[in-house]
């Protein structure tokens, strides 16, 4: 009888873990587009303009190295989705992600994604909240780049055809690449 009852209270702690842990639970978009308030051309006057942005999360029991952590995440956010459009298109196309075609998609958009980097500038306010019970600090950081430009570089993109590729793997390159500029555009 007191394994039953053992057994019970101990579903019990269990489900009521899950059903909290759960509440503690948040969805973060890593990367959109949203229009911003920025300065004009001429910088007279406070336009609305669209930006392609990116967040970082990081966490440090010191509020300033959260934020530049969450900084840092937000740059390294633009490799990751770079990165991840790659393989899923590769997979979509039947393409080995471990294979000389994703290789050499890699390489060369680890080098473009730098190029998006460099347009990169501080959005908004970073968001930093504190936890008492742990003594850590969680911050949010975003980096935007003006919608025109980041169209514009993605428009520019031109694809280095690495020369170790054979016929048939230049094709899936440029097929895969292509796409890339599609998705990476209407996102």
């Amino acid at each position: 009888m007191r394994t039953i009852i053992l057994i019970v209270m101990m579903f019990v702690v269990l489900a009521s873990s899950a059903q909290n842990s759960s509440r503690n639970t948040e969805n973060v978009q890593l990367h959109g587009i949203e229009m911003v308030e920025t300065l004009s051309d001429d910088g007279m006057t406070i336009v609305k303009r669209p930006f392609k942005w990116y967040v970082g999360i990081g966490e440090s029991d010191n509020k300033q190295l959260a934020i530049e952590i969450a900084q840092r995440e937000a740059q390294s956010t633009i490799s990751r989705v770079v990165k991840n459009e790659i393989v899923d298109q590769a997979t979509k196309c039947g393409v080995d992600v471990n294979g000389r075609v994703c290789q050499a998609l890699m390489t060369s958009w680890e080098q473009y994604s730098h190029s998006i980097l460099v347009g990169c500038e501080p959005l908004g306010n970073a968001e930093v909240k504190y936890n008492p019970n742990t003594g850590i600090y969680t911050a949010k950081a975003k980096i935007g780049i003006q919608g025109d430009r980041f169209k514009k570089l993605m428009n520019e993109y031109k694809e280095p055809i690495p020369e170790e590729l054979t016929s048939v793997e230049i094709q899936q390159y440029i097929q895969i690449n292509q796409t890339i500029i599609r998705v990476m555009i209407a996102e």
